[in-house]
């Protein structure tokens, strides 16, 4: 097995695991993960119900730990109610196009990834 499909498979088993911690404690909600992906929540229009937040990032290439702001978002799964409220940490640039919806009334959304990498990006679009 050559080092890249072992880093591969290490990076899926590392994902998994973060994945599955996610789902025990359900506390949180993810944004799409692959070029295409899609995710639909529904948003709240109370202030109380969004925040901004400083998160800690490390950089794969050089294991640089950095901070970043996010907007941690309440939600909730439509596909779910029964699981509750969650919450969403999103960019500053997903976080815009969100308000702008909130502030069009549009609180039902579909977020969608375009882009993999350093090139990846979020939109937001009503339903």
């Amino acid at each position: 097995m050559t080092n890249m499909s072992k880093e591969n498979i290490s990076n899926e088993n590392t994902k998994d695991a973060v994945d599955a911690w996610l789902s025990a404690t359900g506390d949180f909600v993810r944004l799409p993960d692959h070029d295409g992906g899609s995710v639909r929540y529904q948003f709240f229009s109370g202030k109380a119900k969004r925040r901004l937040v400083e998160r800690e990032f490390t950089d794969k290439s050089s294991g640089q730990v950095t901070t970043s702001e996010k907007v941690e978002y309440t939600v909730t799964i439509p596909d779910n109610p029964d699981s509750g409220e969650k919450k969403l940490d999103t960019p500053k640039t997903l976080a815009q196009q969100i308000e702008d919806n909130i502030r069009r009334g549009k609180t039902l959304l579909d977020i969608v990834r375009h882009g993999m990498g350093t090139k990846t990006r979020y939109n937001a679009y009503a339903v």
